[in-house]
């Protein structure tokens, strides 16, 4: 995770390591860092699970999100 003082985003980013071999740049965790980073304050501090999938809903980023679960 990133350090709490953060300048853009949300508090809870993942910093992404650079990678030299297709097992891990093609892996889930990996692909699925930058939509997670590109998440607003509001998704990622949510309460709940529930929480979050409606905030997910109503800015239209849910679709995107689950794209990145089809892999490459």
């Amino acid at each position: 995770m990133a350090s709490s003082n953060y300048l853009r985003g949300h508090p809870k980013k993942i910093l992404k390591d650079s990678c030299m071999n297709d097992i891990k740049k093609y892996s889930f965790p990996y692909r699925s860092t930058d939509a997670w980073n590109k998440l607003s304050v509001d998704v990622v501090c949510a309460a709940s699970v529930s929480q979050m999938k409606e905030k997910l809903d109503k800015c239209g980023q849910r679709q995107d999100i689950e794209s990145y679960d089809s892999g490459p």
